[in-house]
């Protein structure tokens, strides 16, 4: 079992735990045989049964199982007789785990022991406090009344629609965040101001989207870049030419359009569509469609690609490194991450409560909640290791 558990091996320990407890329940009924002295009632001791009601009590122990076992292994073995003996070593488990557990401090299943041990903030499910003596007891906050703006870390770093790559790549060397705020404001403020040691500045404005720093590696290392914010031809109509401000995808479809429609009409006047959109000749809807889901491809599948169990591998320095940005790609260019952000994530003010928050976090399964103030500005961030560092359950 230990084997299981330490090696990079699809094994699992729940076939290792079944198997130790038939091992120990099988052993416990060869010395029940061993112990009768009557012949007759030696051939009638069910070594079977003793394996069986091992491994359910062995499943009980060691990952806090209780009715539900009971009912899986009547389930695979039909025999209901069992019952009783099921109850019995399953309740005898989880007293002997919890007691053990107590002593070594060490309490909870063998699943929580490997959260502990891996440092991962895992956040469980609470109920409110309803009075000042049940949030004494309870482990999430000690404070009935505590707001998100308690625990929430300040100044997260964002980022603009269009961001220029040098400051994309700035950004991921000197933070070790997986998710940045898309906010669309234009404000900044010195990191030296708020008491940060970091030589970057923190954008301010109206939360518009969050994208994830796998996400940036993508367009970084397949170049989806922009020299300059898209701007209209001269030849587009005026009615078209507010689509310059929206995001990069919506303006090349646009733009697509008006391509095929030139094409179609200067066909006439034996006029190629080169001329007239020289920059994108032969760039049609599919192969922007086919582009775009190329990359979300990459971005869907980033860490599976290269995390090799750990995640931390795939984003690091030495994997920036990897991608080769030139000194020109870096001074020239831009990403507009308007185009693969969340748009409109959940976020929750500031003066949120803390139950509310952990809630959101835990049911919808976020692992990043943006904090904003009465305008919509983001003014913090939150995440699972904030609150198990306020609780005390975990690292930050």
């Amino acid at each position: 079992m230990a084997l299981a558990c330490d090696l990079s091996l699809p094994a699992g320990v729940f076939m290792p735990t079944i198997l130790w407890g038939c091992l120990l329940g099988t052993l416990f009924g060869e010395l029940v045989r061993y112990v009768v002295t009557d012949p007759a009632s030696k051939t009638g001791v069910p070594i079977g049964a003793y394996a069986l009601v091992g491994a359910t009590a062995a499943l009980a122990g060691v990952f806090r199982g209780s009715i539900s076992l009971v009912v899986i292994m009547l389930e695979g073995t039909g025999h209901v007789d069992y019952l009783l003996p099921l109850l019995i070593g399953v309740a005898v488990a989880n007293l002997a785990g919890a007691g053990f557990g107590a002593l070594l401090g060490c309490e909870g299943s063998f699943y929580d022991l490997q959260l502990a041990a891996a440092r991962v903030p895992f956040l469980r499910h609470h109920s409110a406090p309803e009075t000042a003596e049940d949030a004494s007891s309870c482990p999430l906050i000690d404070r009935v009344s505590a707001t998100v703006a308690e625990v929430m870390s300040r100044d997260p770093v964002c980022l603009n629609r269009v961001e220029s790559v040098a400051r994309i790549v700035r950004v991921l060397r000197t933070n070790s965040h997986n998710g940045f705020p898309v906010v669309d404001g234009t404000e900044e403020l010195s990191l030296e101001n708020v008491g940060r040691s970091r030589g970057d500045s923190v954008r301010k404005g109206k939360v518009v989207g969050l994208i994830l720093r796998s996400q940036l590696m993508v367009l970084l290392a397949r170049r989806a870049f922009v020299e300059v914010a898209p701007s209209v031809p001269a030849s587009m109509p005026a009615a078209r030419a507010s689509a310059g401000g929206r995001a990069i995808r919506d303006f090349l479809n646009i733009f697509c359009r008006e391509r095929v429609a030139a094409s179609s009409s200067a066909s006439d006047e034996d006029t190629g569509s080169e001329e007239i959109f020289p920059a994108f000749s032969g760039l049609g809807i599919d192969e922007l469609r086919k582009y775009y889901d190329t990359l979300d491809a990459d971005m869907r599948t980033f860490h599976h690609r290269h995390s090799h169990g750990d995640r931390t591998v795939s984003v690091s320095n030495a994997a920036l490194d990897r991608i080769g940005l030139t000194d020109s790609e870096l001074a020239n260019y831009k990403c507009d991450v308007s185009a693969f952000m969340k748009i409109a994530p959940l976020t929750v003010n500031e003066r949120c409560s803390v139950w509310r928050a952990a809630n959101y976090l835990i049911d919808v399964g976020l692992r990043h909640l943006p904090v904003v103030d009465n305008g919509n500005e983001v003014v913090g961030m939150l995440t699972r290791g904030d609150l198990c560092g306020c609780a005390g359950d975990g690292e930050e």
